[in-house]
């Protein structure tokens, strides 16, 4: 009987595919450079700092993306002069006074606002997607009015008085006004002035009367000098980043600040998770001494002892088709065991069938889908059907393999006992 009836048959089949290729991947054998995260806490000027932070230094290319990042967008530290550097916004450097990993909170200070008579003459603003906000239980706001003249009909508020510390005074010629938020008078503030800011502060107490001398003159210094606390959503986390962390992975960004892949422990690169590295052991990429490339998937916390293993080796070992990978042999050394497959130098089925690695478009056409669909179909017939020993498989992996349009690592178990699930990427 043919494995294809009807075009039933056929849709059904390419949607399998689909819903296979869509999560999109990286490319199979893909690595990174491992430095660019932050494996242990990195110390400067004092602070230590971790994951989901970096240092802005250490962006490396990561799956073709350029300058991409271990941690969370918008976090990087400069470590100037032993000195902790946040960019807001990549624009603005403020010196980093403390990081409270449990609340998710950092504590910034502006490094204008120095000396007895500190004015902020910028705007402390987060572009619209920014994983960084002003926390409202911690911050208020100050206003400052610099250089105001009150001419051709605009009205000066009454009472109010200007800012008496002398730096401000002598460096401008109009009024100066330093007032917290909630105690500005209606007025037309934009147009009487050259500079309108707004500057987050830490909340306290404000004056009872912000026409106070000690308030006017060195008072509003402290309270900028103080600086104020940003802090970090993790709900801005994608779904693959959360499952890449919840697998010991650390998520990378590329420069736009989109999620581009999980960077596990062992150097590898993966779609969004490490579980090659988890409950079932590390795969690695290694060659014969003919040069031969091979996939070496070493298994962890095997339960059976060293005959029943050899047992399950003989039953995969019993399969063989073209759209199943070949087992090539295995290790058994005391409580290690490995089994070693062919390598697909070629990867991931993920790698070719949208474009750019993303859920944009088909790029192999229709025809090509649905040949790599049989391919997929042939290779489960196979295990369920075909082969000596029946093999439940739990997961599946599709590869590209030559001229044929897809290779399948067989991945789950037999009838008696689990021995593999290649589901990550070598």
């Amino acid at each position: 009987m043919p494995l294809l009836q009807s075009p039933h048959h056929h849709q059904l089949l390419l949607l399998f595919l689909l819903s296979v290729a869509a999560s999109h991947g990286v490319a199979f054998g893909a690595t990174y450079d491992s430095s660019m995260c932050l494996s242990e806490p990195y110390s400067c000027g004092g602070l230590s700092f971790s994951y989901p932070f970096y240092r802005s230094s250490d962006r490396k290319d990561v799956d073709s993306n350029e300058n991409s990042l271990c941690g969370y967008p918008g976090i990087g530290i400069v470590c100037d002069d032993d000195k902790p550097i946040l960019q807001l916004d990549g624009v603005e450097n403020y010196t980093v006074k403390s990081i409270d990993g449990s609340r998710a909170k950092v504590s910034i200070a502006d490094p204008e606002a120095g000396g007895s008579c500190p004015r902020v003459e910028h705007n402390v603003t987060f572009a619209q997607g920014s994983w960084l906000a002003f926390p409202d239980s911690t911050v208020d706001y100050l206003f400052l009015f610099l250089d105001c003249l009150f001419r051709q009909g605009l009205v000066r508020p009454n009472p109010l008085h200007e800012i008496t510390c002398p730096d401000v005074v002598s460096s401008f010629t109009g009024y100066s006004f330093v007032l917290p938020n909630g105690s500005v008078p209606v007025g037309n503030w934009s147009q009487a002035c050259r500079l309108v800011i707004r500057v987050p502060v830490l909340k306290f107490d404000h004056p009872a009367d912000p026409n106070d001398d000690a308030w006017r003159n060195t008072s509003y210094g402290k309270v900028l000098r103080q600086g104020f606390e940003v802090s970090w959503d993790s709900n801005n986390r994608p779904v693959s980043c959360t499952q890449c962390e919840d697998s010991n992975g650390r998520c990378a960004y590329n420069q736009i600040g989109a999620f581009v892949s999980c960077l596990c422990t062992n150097g590898q690169v993966n779609s969004d998770h490490c579980s090659g590295q988890g409950g079932f052991g590390a795969v690695y990429r290694g060659s014969f001494s003919d040069g031969r490339q091979i996939a070496v998937k070493m298994l962890k916390d095997y339960k059976t002892d060293g005959e029943d293993f050899i047992n399950e080796v003989a039953s995969i070992s019993r399969t063989s088709h073209v759209n199943v990978v070949t087992l090539i042999g295995f290790c058994l050394d005391g409580s290690k065991r490995a089994l070693i497959y062919d390598h697909m130098p070629n990867g991931s089925l993920e790698k070719y069938a949208f474009k750019d690695n993303s859920e944009g478009g088909n790029t192999l056409g229709w025809e090509k889908l649905f040949d790599i669909a049989v391919g997929i179909a042939r290779g489960l017939e196979y295990l369920h059907r075909g082969c000596n020993t029946r093999i439940v498989h739990f997961d599946i992996k599709p590869v590209v393999q030559g001229e044929v349009p897809v290779a399948f690592v067989p991945g789950g178990c037999s009838q008696e006992q689990l021995v593999l699930s290649l589901t990550h990427n070598l």
